[in-house]
């Protein structure tokens, strides 16, 4: 459901390479960054429902941690 979610938000689905390790990331808006971190044993999909109405003020990202996603 979260990636059906994804898809119709016009959320940028990006992939960075964190110290020999791809990771991957939402982005959507523009701004002042905010980054969402998920906890352990989570996944960045854990804020589909925050990226809109934060988007609307700032550029959100959504961080995979390293080893989930």
């Amino acid at each position: 459901m979260a990636s059906q979610e994804l898809e119709t938000l016009a959320t940028y689905e990006r992939y960075y390479n964190a110290g020999g390790v791809r990771t991957r990331c939402f982005e959507k808006g523009e701004g002042e960054p905010v980054i969402l971190l998920h906890g352990a044993g989570g996944h960045a999909e854990t804020w589909v429902r925050n990226l809109v109405p934060l988007a609307e003020k700032f550029r959100v990202l959504a961080i995979d941690s390293l080893g989930h996603g």
